[in-house]
């Protein structure tokens, strides 16, 4: 498959993450969320396998930036696409992770041939 639609289906996924799990009040959501995350980055590093992919978590935060805050029982926290920032710090090296994996793997692949 193309790297491109890879991008887009992350692109899709983190949208409805950021709006639906993400944008509502539920405590018991970030134990799954955290690791569905950390595996979704992972996957489109690797699926997508470019350098470029290194900029869709960005992408991500601007397009959160409409969602303004979370709800927050304890009072008015960060808006999402801050926190989405701070966490971009550890997504963006996940996204490597698989893009580098991805590298090894079509070096592989060469030498076998």
């Amino acid at each position: 498959m193309r790297p491109g639609l890879f991008a887009v289906a992350y692109l899709f996924l983190m949208t409805l993450v950021v709006y639906g799990a993400m944008n509502r009040w539920d405590p018991d959501s970030g134990r799954w969320l955290f690791w569905v995350l950390i595996l979704v980055q992972l996957a489109v590093g690797l699926l997508v396998g470019r350098w470029w992919a290194l900029v869709l978590p960005l992408l991500i935060v601007l397009i959160s930036v409409p969602a303004g805050y979370p709800p927050d029982p304890h009072g008015e926290g960060f808006p999402l696409w801050f926190s989405l920032a701070i966490l971009s710090v550890f997504a963006i090296p996940l996204v490597g992770a698989g893009v580098v994996a991805q590298k090894i793997l079509d070096g592989r692949r060469r030498t076998l041939r």
